[in-house]
């Protein structure tokens, strides 16, 4: 078991890998990052990768490459969000508890392993940086589940399904109109709910068809505010 004393260089060597060779990762191919990882050359400049393949949580060539782009995808959006000396500080920050700080390392890892996209590795760095070193909006529990949440996402309709959701509400909120929001009532019935079903980002019918006096789901408190933190993001652009 690491001791705490280690726990904040361990941490650092996570989150703060040389940027070059992060940059670099994000354009290759696997069949290339196999070809590095095989010469061991990679191992050296992240480290993390030297420890995950210790631990024999990487059984394969193949699964070794697509944890390094995940990875890699989920340091460059950090990057590309905050600088290393908003990184130490917010190491220094969570390194008040140790283990709670061991904690969310080995889960971002754990996750980013268990994740069958890297668009979904850059939604978790996302909400990483919104809960622990920026505005915080966020809670931690909130975190934990969108971790989760995240992971249960259908990995190619998930977003386009959440971005359903959050603009039919929008469009229900901005008007008094009768008709109108029985039109928007009635295409909400109509989406289907299947690629978050699971997620806790919507509001799921009771018995499968119905939600008080009209059919289908609707979006969650957790979703919308999900989808508000990621609507911005490059997460959303193809």
């Amino acid at each position: 078991m690491m001791k705490d004393s280690e726990v904040r260089k361990f941490s650092s060597e996570v989150l703060k890998p040389a940027r070059g060779v992060v940059e670099d990762i994000a354009e290759l191919g696997l069949d290339a990052i196999i070809g590095i990882l095989a010469d061991g050359s990679l191992l050296a400049d992240i480290p993390v990768v030297k420890w995950f393949v210790a631990v024999g949580k990487l059984v394969s060539n193949f699964q070794a490459a697509f944890f390094v782009r995940k990875y890699s995808a989920f340091i460059r959006t950090m990057n590309n969000k905050i600088s290393d000396d908003q990184i130490d500080a917010l190491l220094d920050n969570l390194n008040r508890d140790p283990r709670i700080l061991r904690k969310i390392i080995e889960n971002i890892l754990i996750d980013i392993d268990r994740y069958q996209t890297e668009q979904k590795a850059e939604m978790l760095s996302v909400v990483f940086l919104e809960s622990f070193a920026k505005k915080k909006r966020f809670t931690q529990d909130e975190y934990n589940k969108i971790r989760f949440s995240i992971d249960l996402m259908h990995p190619f309709d998930g977003l386009s399904c959440l971005a359903s959701y959050y603009q039919n509400r929008n469009k229900m909120k901005s008007t008094e109109d009768g008709e109108e929001r029985k039109r928007l009532d009635m295409e909400r019935v109509e989406f289907d709910f299947s690629p978050l079903a699971m997620t806790g980002f919507l509001k799921l019918p009771a018995g499968g068809m119905y939600l008080g006096s009209s059919g289908g789901a609707s979006i969650s408190d957790l979703g919308t505010k999900f989808y508000e933190i990621l609507e911005d993001s490059f997460v959303f652009q193809d």
